[in-house]
């Protein structure tokens, strides 16, 4: 947890810790300017040294994910949450203006064809999202000297999104090559109401998933009804009227996909004129993709990775494997090619490293570094009184077995000790103690 500061200019500083915060605000000699995050101000002169912060800002329809990264160390994150009742605000408003202008004022023309549209025009419900997303940033630069933003952006095919296997000329040939809308929907259908196979009957246009609860005019979204069946169906979509088969014909909505491809450019054009070009740059998916996995598999530990894909001494099949694990795999797999998938995903070097780690802490375990097991330390002094007491005890228990036949290994103990099954209980020692002869 980090604390932040502003200079008594009001200044962006670097943050600080909570107890030298706490500090200054009992002196006197900072105030709180901010609870949320908490920030505060100094009252005294101070040097502006700073190192500036990164900016990570990921861009969506619904939600803009962004963080902020100090030395290496994330002191700042959010999830904001963009509106999506502009649109319905808009034409609440135009409802007002209609009749108060029916109600106050005399016939006039509609205006509403001339008007013009600027460069780089986007509608009301876009313009809303993209200026949250720049006003997340300016936020953060009220407290955090910012110094680059790094904003990741997406581009969609949607075409391709809804047929994979598109290509060439079929860009230019869509759903309704060849057809008028209604005509294609007569085709589609049969000229049969979906709901209960009527024919010969006046048909109508159905919603799949109606307009009031966004829904769309795309052909994916159409069908045919009788009369009777649409107005059962009402504001329902056609799984919540008894119909999913119907329901899994509409295909998945592109406003999403559409909207972060037309904000894109509109939020690198307002963040570089605000920041500066220099400052600004741009990654994609991708490759954010890309480093999440060499970072998950660089923090993983490595007996972990091991573990995710045990291999059944029996069958040699690959056990535990993990799907968000990007190093485990499915069926069987030798130690070769275990070996040659992780230094493919960690790289020749760090595959190196993690090995003479392993190699080390191995040597920890056995007491082999450092001269943890010298002849002064309590593991050797321990270990040379079991072997010593061990040997004494076994001819002891010899001597005993031979004139009292009746006795087992177990019901004789050496001197100085208490013995409970086969495990030996030993005086403590004192580290530095000379060991027993």
């Amino acid at each position: 947890m980090k604390v932040f500061v502003l200079s008594k200019e009001g200044k962006p500083l670097m943050p600080t810790t909570p107890r030298r915060a706490r500090v200054w605000l009992k002196a006197k000699r900072a105030r709180v300017v901010r609870r949320d995050p908490f920030t505060i101000r100094l009252r005294f002169a101070t040097q502006q040294h700073t190192q500036p912060a990164k900016v990570g800002v990921d861009t969506g329809s619904k939600h803009v994910g962004i963080a902020a990264i100090t030395n290496g160390e994330v002191v700042f994150q959010a999830d904001v949450h963009l509106r999506d009742d502009i649109a319905e605000k808009l034409k609440q408003r135009h409802r007002y203006r209609r009749n108060r202008r029916g109600r106050k004022t005399r016939y006039r023309e509609a205006r509403y064809d001339n008007r013009r549209r600027p460069d780089g025009w986007l509608p009301p419900s876009l313009q809303s999202k993209s200026q949250a997303t720049v006003r997340a940033v300016r936020f953060i630069a009220l407290f955090l000297p910012v110094g680059q933003i790094t904003v990741e952006v997406g581009s969609f095919d949607t075409q391709k999104m809804q047929k994979p296997d598109i290509a060439g000329i079929e860009y230019q040939q869509g759903e309704l090559e060849g057809y008028l809308l209604r005509e294609y929907l007569l085709e589609r259908f049969q000229r049969t109401c979906v709901y209960c196979g009527a024919q010969g009957v006046p048909l109508e246009i159905d919603h799949l998933i109606p307009k009031a609860r966004g829904g769309s005019n795309r052909a994916s979204n159409l069908t045919l009804s009788c009369r009777p069946c649409n107005q059962r169906k009402g504001q329902q979509t056609a799984a919540e009227f008894g119909f999913p088969g119907v329901q899994a014909k509409a295909r998945v909505p592109l406003k999403h996909a559409a909207h972060v491809s037309s904000l894109k450019s509109r939020v690198i054009h307002d963040l570089q004129a605000i920041f500066g070009e220099s400052q600004v740059s741009i990654t994609y998916g991708y490759e954010t993709k890309y480093k999440r996995v060499q970072v998950i598999s660089a923090q993983v530990p490595l007996e972990r990775r091991r573990g995710d894909c045990l291999r059944d001494r029996r069958g040699g099949q690959a056990i535990g494997n993990s799907p968000s694990d990007p190093l485990s795999r499915t069926g069987p797999i030798s130690a070769f090619q275990w070996s040659a998938q992780r230094a493919q995903v960690l790289g020749p070097a760090h595959f190196a490293r993690v090995q003479a780690l392993r190699i080390g802490k191995d040597q920890r375990r056995r007491g082999l570094h450092r001269g943890t097991a010298g002849e002064r330390s309590v593991r050797h002094q321990r270990r040379h009184q079991r072997e010593e007491s061990g040997r004494g005890h076994a001819t002891q228990i010899g001597t005993a077995s031979a004139s009292h036949p009746g006795l087992d290994n177990y019901s004789t103990a050496g001197p100085g000790e208490h013995q409970k099954g086969e495990r030996r209980f030993l005086p403590k020692l004192k580290r530095g103690a000379p060991a027993p002869p």
